[in-house]
């Protein structure tokens, strides 16, 4: 059980990482933009 939280908890972690570096990815190329 203890196993499946912490992948859990990895995994989390790694989409919100993704996301975040999608969102400045896109925040730096409207900035190059304007």
């Amino acid at each position: 059980m203890e196993y499946l939280m912490i992948f859990g908890a990895m995994a989390i972690i790694l989409i919100a990482s993704m996301g975040v570096g999608t969102i400045l990815e896109s925040f730096e190329a409207r900035k190059k933009t304007n």
